[in-house]
Formats: structure tokens, sequence, C-alpha cells
């Protein structure tokens, strides 16, 4: 982000976020996994909301902690997790300021997912 570029407000950032989880606890593929692993929606809300903030307005992802390393999710779930997140930006958030969010949205879930499902060493071809 440059500095012509407005940062998000907390606000904008808590309502992706609470877009988002309408989206994903309603969705046949992950909301089944949160309702599991979800006691405390307005805890998880703030956590999520915090680490977003950090992750959209100064920082990278690694500096900004963690909020979903403890997602039960498969490959294709952080595809979809991705897409929700996303859709829920776009619902939210105009301009630039979708277009950035949507960016680091897909950095974040492509981090998770090579994470969470590294390429095998023999399958990478050079």
């Amino acid at each position: 982000m440059t500095l012509d570029e407005p940062m998000l407000s907390d606000a904008q950032i808590a309502t992706v976020v609470r877009s988002f989880y309408t989206r994903a606890r309603t969705d046949s593929m992950v909301g089944p996994d949160y309702d599991h692993m979800v006691d405390d929606w307005e805890a998880r809300f703030r956590l999520v909301q915090r680490f977003w903030s950090c992750a959209l307005c100064n920082g990278s992802q690694e500096s900004c902690g963690t909020a979903n390393n403890d997602l039960p999710f498969d490959a294709s779930q952080f595809d979809r997790w991705c897409n929700l997140f996303c859709q829920a930006t776009l619902d939210v958030l105009r301009g630039d300021a979708a277009r950035r969010t949507v960016k680091q949205a897909e950095r974040i879930a492509l981090f998770y997912r090579n994470a969470s499902f590294p390429v095998p060493e023999a399958a990478v071809t050079h």
C-alpha cells in the first residue's frame, strides 16, 4: 500500500469479516468445520478482525500472526474459503479497497494452502 491509498477502517474490516462468516457458516463445504471448531463467535470475530486489520493495513501475513492455522480444511476447502472471503469483500468494499483486499486474501489463502499441502519435491518441475 502506498501513502496515497486510504487504509481500511476497522468498521469496514469488521463488516467484511462478519459478511464472510455469514456465508461460511451456511456453506456446505466449510460451514460444518467452523461449527465444530468455534464455540465463541464474538471472540472469533475479534481475532479474525485483528488479523485482517494488520494484514490489510500495516503488515505482512507473517507479522500479523495467524487467525486460521487451526482450520481443518483440505485443499479444495481452502479454495472455497478464499472464494467466500472474496465474495464477501466485493459485497462490502468498492474500487481499490476491494481489489487490494481480494489480492491479499488470495495471497493468504495460497500461503495457508501451501503450508498445509506442500508440493512434494519430486513433483516440482524446473
